[in-house]
């Protein structure tokens, strides 16, 4: 399982509530 952690979410193309978007 790998855990993925980016701070800006949005920029990374991952849309989300808050700017920090954790992908597992």
């Amino acid at each position: 399982m790998k855990l993925h952690i980016y701070t800006d979410g949005g920029s990374r193309g991952n849309p989300g509530p808050s700017a920090t978007g954790i992908v597992i």
